[in-house]
C-alpha cells in the first residue's frame, strides 16, 4: 500500500509538471503572435493623420481604423480640438450636418410597388447623394482646406481627391491641387513591421494603406516603377483583405489606367467575399470597357444571387442590352 500511495503521488506530480510544461511551451510559441504591446500602428497611424493638418481644416472619417483613433484623441488625449472632424458613417463622431440627408432614408416616395430590396437600395441611393451634396457644399466654401481619411469616389465629376500625406485632399478641379504631398509622407513610422514578425488582419490592413498611399502618389507623379514597387510591397500585406485590395485597384484603374488590373483584384476580392455586392457592382462597371464577355459572366453571377425577382429581371434585361449592343449570342 505505501508502495502504491507512492507511486500515485509521483504519477500526479509527473502529471501536473507534464501539463505545465504544455501550457508553458504554448505560451512561449505563441507570445509573439498574441503580445500586442509592442504594436504601435494605431496609435501611429491617427497621430500622422494629426500632423498632417492645420488648424481649422476639415476632416472626413469613415473607416473603424480612423473613426475609433479619433476618440481616443479626441475624449482621452484633448486633441484634435482645433479641427473639425465629421463622420461619414454616424456612428461616434460629429454627424450633425447630415441630419437632412438622414431623413430622406424615410421620407422618399416610390410610383408602384416595388421590392423591399429595392426599395431599400432606392433610399439607400437617395441618402447617399444628399449626403455627397452637403460635402460638396462644405468643400466649395472649405477654401482648399478639406480633407478624407479614405479615398472618396465622387459621383459629381467636377470634384476629385488627391493623395496628401496618409489624407485625400478634397477639391473641385477647376482649383489648383496645391503642393506635394509626398514630403508629408516622412512624418510616417511604421515600426510595427520591423518590431513585429506577425501582424493580425488590423494592422496588416492599416500598414498596407501606406505603401497604397505611396503608390498613389508615385501614379499620380507618373511615376509607374515606383508605384507598381510600392502595390508589391502593400500586397504582401494585404493579400487577403478585401479593403485594401478595393484601395489597389482604385489605383490602377483611376491613376495607372491599367483597368485589367484592376479587375483582376476585384476578382479577388469577389472569391474572399462572393456576396459583396457593391464590389460586384463595380466590378461589372469595370468589365464592360474592356469588353463585354467578362461582364455577361459576373453579371450572369449576380442573376444567380439576386435576393428577388424584380433584381433578377434588371439584371436579365443588362444581359439582353449588352447582347444586342455587341452582338454576342446567347451562353449554351
Amino acid at each position: 500500500l505505501p508502495a502504491a500511495a507512492s507511486f500515485k503521488k509521483r504519477s500526479l506530480v509527473l502529471l501536473g509538471a507534464s501539463a505545465f510544461l504544455i501550457v508553458s511551451a504554448q505560451f512561449v510559441l505563441n507570445n509573439s503572435i498574441n503580445n500586442h504591446s509592442r504594436k504601435f500602428l494605431g496609435y501611429d497611424h491617427i497621430a500622422n493623420i494629426y500632423r498632417s493638418l492645420n488648424p481649422g481644416d476639415i476632416l472626413f472619417a469613415s473607416e473603424d481604423a480612423e473613426v475609433f483613433g479619433f476618440m481616443y484623441f479626441i475624449r482621452a488625449r484633448g486633441l484634435f480640438s482645433s479641427l473639425t472632424v465629421y463622420d461619414k458613417n454616424g456612428t461616434y463622431l460629429d454627424t450633425s450636418i447630415y441630419s437632412e440627408a438622414r431623413k430622406a432614408d424615410v421620407s422618399i416616395r416610390f410610383s408602384g410597388s416595388v421590392s423591399a430590396h429595392m426599395a431599400a437600395a432606392a433610399r439607400q441611393r437617395a441618402s447617399a447623394l444628399l449626403q455627397e451634396k452637403i460635402e460638396l457644399d462644405i468643400i466649395n466654401s472649405g477654401r482648399g482646406r478639406v480633407f478624407y481619411s479614405s479615398f472618396p469616389e465622387f459621383r459629381n465629376k467636377d470634384y476629385r481627391a488627391l493623395p496628401y500625406g496618409p489624407l485625400f485632399h478634397a477639391a473641385s478641379k477647376n482649383l489648383p491641387s496645391g503642393a506635394s504631398s509626398a514630403p508629408l509622407m516622412r512624418l510616417v513610422t511604421l515600426r510595427d513591421l520591423s518590431n513585429n514578425r506577425y501582424l493580425d488582419l488590423y494592422y496588416r490592413d492599416v500598414a498596407s494603406r501606406y505603401y497604397i498611399q505611396s503608390a498613389k502618389i508615385s501614379a499620380v507623379a507618373f511615376d509607374p516603377v515606383n508605384a507598381a514597387y510600392y502595390i508589391h510591397m502593400a500586397e504582401r500585406l494585404a493579400h487577403n483583405i478585401p479593403s485594401a485590395l478595393n484601395l489597389i485597384s482604385a489605383v490602377y484603374f483611376y491613376d495607372l489606367k491599367d483597368v485589367p488590373a484592376a479587375i483582376s483584384r476585384m476578382e479577388r476580392i469577389m472569391e474572399l467575399d462572393p456576396y459583396n455586392y457593391s464590389v460586384l457592382n463595380a466590378l461589372i462597371n469595370m468589365s464592360l470597357q474592356p469588353g463585354s464577355a467578362k461582364a455577361l459572366q459576373w453579371l450572369g453571377y449576380y442573376y444567380k444571387i439576386a435576393p428577388d425577382a424584380a433584381l433578377k429581371n434588371r439584371i436579365l434585361l443588362t444581359i439582353e442590352k449588352i447582347r444586342e449592343e455587341t452582338q454576342t449570342p446567347p451562353a449554351p
